[in-house]
C-alpha cells in the first residue's frame, strides 16, 4: 500500500484551485480591460465597480459576477450578459436595446426608466427588481423568474411572459397592449388600476389568482373574480 505524502497532496490541492480559479477568470488580461465597447469580460469577478455614463455597446459580460455595480446611464446596446450574477446592480435609464439577460440572475436589480426595447430576457431569474417606467417593448421576458418586481408604468407593449413567473409583481400603469400572459403564473400580481383589455392569452383562472380593482380593464370574454384574493 502506497504511503500517504501530504507533500504530494497539498501541491496537487494547490494545482487543483488553480485550475478552478482559471475557470472563473479564463483571461486575466482581458478581465483587466477597461469599460469600452465590446470589452469582453466572460467570466470576470467584477464587484461594485462605477461605470456610469460609459459607452459599452455590444460588451459581452457572460456568466460574469458584477454585483452592486453602477451602471447608470451607460449605453450597453446589444450588450450580451447571458449567465451573469447582477445583484443590487443599478441598470437605471441605461440604453439596452436588444440586450441579453437570457439566464441571468441576481435580486433588487434597478432598471428604472432603462430602454430595453427588444431586449433578451428569457429564463432570467430577477427577483424584486425595479422595472418602473422602463421601456420593454417587444421585450422576450418567457420563463423568467420576476417575483415580487414592480413594472409600474413600464411601457410594455408586445413583451413575451409567456410562462414568467410575476406573482406579486406590481403593474399599476403599465402599458400592456399586446403582452402575452399564456400560462404565467399570476398569484397576487397587482393590475390596480391597469388595462389589460389588449393583452394575449389570459385565462379566467389566472386572473382569479391576480389583483385588480375597479378601475382595471379586462379583455373580452373576460369577468372580475367572484372573490378578489387581494381585499
Amino acid at each position: 500500500m502506497r504511503q500517504f505524502n501530504p507533500n504530494s497532496f497539498y501541491m496537487w490541492l494547490a494545482v487543483a484551485m488553480a485550475g478552478l480559479i482559471a475557470g472563473l477568470q479564463p483571461a486575466v488580461a482581458g478581465c483587466k480591460a477597461p469599460a469600452a465597447p465590446r470589452v469582453d469580460w466572460t467570466k470576470c469577478l467584477k464587484v461594485r465597480l462605477m461605470l456610469r455614463g460609459r459607452d459599452m455597446t455590444k460588451a459581452v459580460i457572460r456568466n460574469a459576477y458584477m454585483a452592486g455595480t453602477n451602471f447608470r446611464s451607460t449605453d450597453l446596446s446589444d450588450a450580451d450578459f447571458e449567465g451573469s450574477e447582477l445583484t443590487r446592480s443599478s441598470f437605471r435609464s441605461a440604453k439596452l436595446q436588444r440586450a441579453k439577460f437570457t439566464r441571468a440572475y441576481g435580486s433588487r436589480i434597478n432598471f428604472a426608466e432603462a430602454d430595453l426595447t427588444d431586449g433578451k430576457l428569457s429564463k432570467a431569474e430577477l427577483q424584486r427588481s425595479n422595472f418602473s417606467r422602463a421601456k420593454l417593448t417587444a421585450a422576450d421576458l418567457s420563463n423568467g423568474d420576476f417575483f415580487r418586481s414592480v413594472f409600474e408604468g413600464a411601457d410594455m407593449t408586445g413583451a413575451d411572459l409567456t410562462r414568467a413567473n410575476i406573482s406579486r409583481a406590481k403593474f399599476r400603469g403599465a402599458v400592456l397592449k399586446g403582452v402575452k400572459l399564456t400560462r404565467a403564473y399570476m398569484y397576487r400580481a397587482r393590475f390596480e388600476g391597469t388595462d389589460l383589455s389588449a393583452v394575449v392569452g389570459l385565462t379566467q383562472r389566472q386572473l382569479a389568482s391576480a389583483c385588480i380593482d375597479a378601475e382595471t380593464k379586462l379583455p373580452k370574454g373576460i369577468i372580475p373574480p367572484a372573490k378578489p384574493v387581494c381585499n
